[in-house]
């Protein structure tokens, strides 16, 4: 989020509300609605590699073990469109790590920091900023859930990624959807007030 709070491109997608992964589907591939669809998934693997620094062998190999077998130089062509429509972000992978070599460290907004020396490698850099600040953001939006349900017959059970899953009575489930989704969404508006981040919550019968 760090990275695409600062690409403008990638910003008019979060505030259309639109699905980032399926329009960096559309980026990428011709065709139809379906088949922006089905390369989804690769998509989402090539984008997430290269914020956190994949190579272009790296990002081979994963699309490999997802199943889906191209070749180099496809891998190249797809990462060329990527780069031409989201040019922000590897100025601001550039950002970092030269500030981060100058400052000999790199915090996360909320003062995680890490000592850099000629040992730390460019990834490393670049991923304190990225995985710091989301794990920050998501345990703010706990932290204020949790107070939040004490009152209610509803509490959190489990946590898996990105995502909370709540346990509550019936009667109540829809509020308790709504204070999920207003919890997370404010803590993410707090760390990123430019980027907004939407949250999507489901009530099922069983969480297992």
């Amino acid at each position: 989020m760090a990275a695409l709070a600062e690409d403008q491109n990638a910003l008019e997608i979060f505030q259309d509300g639109k699905d980032l992964y399926l329009e960096v589907a559309k980026i990428m591939k011709d065709g139809t609605e379906e088949d922006h669809r089905n390369f989804r998934k690769r998509a989402k693997i090539i984008f997430l590699g290269q914020i956190n620094g994949m190579t272009t062998g790296g990002t081979y190999f994963e699309l490999e073990n997802a199943g889906w077998y191209t070749d180099y130089d496809h891998v190249n062509f797809l990462l060329s469109k990527l780069y031409d429509e989201f040019s922000s972000i590897e100025k601001w992978r550039s950002r970092i790590i030269d500030q981060a070599k100058d400052d000999k460290s790199v915090a996360s907004k909320l003062g995680r920091r890490l000592k850099v020396d000629d040992e730390v490698t460019d990834n490393s850099i670049v991923n304190l900023p990225i995985q710091s600040n989301a794990s920050d953001v998501f345990k703010i939006a706990l932290l204020d859930l949790h107070k939040k349900l004490e009152e209610l017959d509803a509490r959190i059970v489990h946590i898996i990624h990105d995502e909370i899953i709540v346990e509550a009575g019936e009667d109540i489930a829809d509020d308790v959807s709504k204070l999920v989704k207003e919890c997370m969404e404010k803590a993410y508006e707090k760390m990123l007030p430019n980027c907004p981040f939407l949250v999507e919550p489901k009530i099922t019968d069983s969480w297992g």
